[in-house]
């Protein structure tokens, strides 16, 4: 373990910066000094996230910062697939126009 020149422990100062800084985003801002788990989940189905206190709460932390770059890439790749995706769907509306128009003018040649 490190210690710095006031001799504490230099994971539990980087430990309380990121809990105060935690702390500010909740609703409530109540602190939870138990470590119960709180219920609120924030997104939906498997998505959802518990809030933790204490060393857990740490870790999700981390864990939330270091993805932060794979989540933006992630988004960047998402957002390539629905401009190819709508490009495919503007192809099938443009043929099924071209399709029923053209069976109007062969219904009407009738």
């Amino acid at each position: 373990m490190k210690r710095n020149e006031a001799g504490e422990n230099e994971d539990d100062v980087e430990y309380e910066e990121i809990e105060e800084e935690y702390y500010e985003e909740e609703e409530d801002g109540e602190e939870n000094p138990l470590g119960k788990r709180r219920k609120t989940g924030c997104g939906k189905g498997g998505n959802r996230r518990r809030k933790y206190t204490t060393r857990t709460q740490h870790c999700l932390l981390s864990i939330r910062y270091t993805t932060l770059s794979t989540v933006h890439n992630q988004n960047e790749t998402e957002a390539e697939d629905r401009k190819k995706r709508a490009g495919k769907q503007n192809e099938k509306q443009r043929r099924n126009k071209a399709w029923r128009q053209n069976r109007r003018e062969i219904r009407k040649k009738k």
